[in-house]
């Protein structure tokens, strides 16, 4: 929230009394420095009952009316060691026009200070209320939370079923672990071993009959690699703390598939 610190009525008054001062320079002096304006400054602030202001003070107010207020263009040029800088202070616009801008500027400000009160005095209401609303917030935030993460696992899941359709398995019967509802990253692992078990059993199938009969041992040994594959299986989904028995079962189907 911006700060509701208020800029007095004393200062808009000296801009403009500046603004006036730097127009007569203008026009009745060819060259000033700042002690000049500090003088005609002040002179003209005495006259109309204003307390007179220091040199640093003027140097602020010349650096708002050309970066804050955009009516002047400020000129410095260093001469020098020992020759001083040299300074010209020039209206943008006409002297009842720069009044007119100081004058808006200064009013946009006491509106948007009254902005703040009032909003700052609405938001100390609402935190005083009772613990309902305050109730029905958490609520909505919790809900709004809800959704998101509903949204996230949504996307995931496409995900997931799009690297499904990428792996082309050629039996069904692998897509029973996508039932587990697994997380996404758990079920393309599982999904990457059981393409590597389809592509085990496709070689074995799709050999000539002359080699068909393998040997007991070679048989063995292949059934044991399925079982191991599996197994593997198991474990990474025993990790994800996903249900023990749940996964028997599913891992059982995918077995049962593989011994046809």
């Amino acid at each position: 929230m911006r700060s509701t610190k208020k800029p007095t009525k004393k200062h808009q008054y000296k801009l403009i009394v500046l603004i006036s001062t730097l127009n007569y320079m203008n026009l009745n002096l060819k060259k000033y420095t700042q002690s000049n304006i500090l003088y005609y400054f002040n002179g003209n602030l005495r006259r109309n009952g204003h307390k007179e202001t220091t040199l640093k003070t003027l140097q602020k107010y010349l650096y708002k009316l050309e970066k804050e207020l955009g009516v002047t263009i400020n000129y410095y040029r260093h001469l020098g060691v020992n020759m001083g800088t040299e300074i010209h202070y020039n209206l943008k616009y006409s002297k009842k026009e720069c009044h007119r801008i100081i004058n808006k500027y200064f009013k946009e400000k006491k509106e948007e200070r009254h902005k703040d009160r009032v909003n700052a005095s609405l938001e100390k209401r609402c935190n005083k209320k009772g613990s309902v609303e305050k109730g029905e917030c958490i609520y909505n935030i919790y809900n709004n939370k809800k959704e998101e993460k509903k949204d996230i696992k949504e996307i995931e899941k496409l995900q997931v079923k799009k690297y499904a359709k990428k792996c082309n398995f050629k039996s069904n019967t692998f897509f029973s672990i996508l039932n587990l509802k697994l997380e996404k990253d758990a079920t393309i692992k599982v999904l990457k071993i059981l393409k590597r078990t389809e592509n085990f059993i496709e070689k074995t199938k799709h050999k000539k009959k002359s080699n068909i009969k393998l040997k007991e041992n070679k048989l063995a040994s292949k059934q044991k690699e399925l079982s191991r594959i599996l197994d593997e299986t198991k474990v990474i989904l025993k990790n994800e703390g996903y249900n023990s028995k749940q996964l028997e079962i599913q891992i059982q189907k995918v077995y049962e598939q593989i011994q046809r």
